[in-house]
């Protein structure tokens, strides 16, 4: 894994890109993943002004928070057998682990030959959910910093207390309230933002993303959840 401090992920496609050849398929891990699909498109606008590319030369799967499946997939993949009519084109899969497993392989050989002038981006909150066999034909960036922070400062301010200053204001403050599932939820996300700054608590960070997974896309019992990572705090 490479782990990146770059602010800005067009500095990286801008060195690839004018290496020449072909590229290795790009993944690019964030906590944030709202921030990075901005600073994709402010990279994808500079591409189309450098290179001339027009609109047609970017095709996009984005994040829905619907599952991808194989056919989806296949119609998406149908443009890479397509000659790029410009100097290259751009494959942009948004949050890849939504694919299911079928959906993950069909993607394997373009990933292992994407074909000179097919530039393929991955984006994903963490590794978790993604096939080992993908993992490895894909340059592997995580995109970390004080601007990338996926949560509320008061959350996160509150997480550094408890873990640095063992304050007790996490269990005041939910001890006998009644949020909302999207405040659990963006407690959970702020606490694996924390974690992948501080290089804390590292082996628990796959449990916690399913968690987050299972909360967003299988109802679990959000309040229940949070109480259990109140605890190892």
């Amino acid at each position: 894994m490479i782990y990146s401090k770059v602010n800005n992920v067009e500095e990286i496609l801008r060195e690839k890109i004018q290496t020449g050849g072909e590229i290795s398929p790009f993944l690019f891990c964030s906590q944030n993943l709202e921030l990075l699909h901005e600073q994709l498109i402010r990279a994808f606008s500079w591409l189309k002004a450098q290179f001339w590319l027009d609109t047609q030369s970017i095709f996009m799967l984005y994040d829905t928070w619907e599952t991808i499946k194989i056919e989806e997939v296949k119609q998406f993949l149908l443009h890479a057998q397509t000659k790029p009519r410009f100097a290259f084109q751009i494959f942009y899969i948004e949050r890849f682990s939504r694919m299911t497993l079928q959906a993950q392989n069909a993607c394997l050989k373009f990933l292992e030959e994407p074909g000179e002038g097919n530039i393929v981006i991955l984006t994903n909150q963490t590794e978790s959910w993604i096939l080992e066999t993908i993992l490895s034909r894909v340059q592997k960036y995580i995109i970390f910093s004080k601007n990338s922070i996926s949560g509320s400062q008061f959350f996160y301010d509150m997480i550094s207390n408890s873990r640095k200053k063992r304050s007790d204001e996490l269990v005041r403050y939910f001890f006998g309230a009644k949020l909302e599932k999207q405040e659990y939820v963006l407690f959970l996300q702020t606490l694996l933002s924390y974690c992948w700054e501080h290089a804390d608590m590292f082996d628990s960070l796959d449990e916690l993303q399913e968690d987050i997974q299972g909360i967003l896309q299988n109802n679990l019992q959000a309040r229940y959840i949070v109480d259990k990572w109140i605890l190892r705090v």
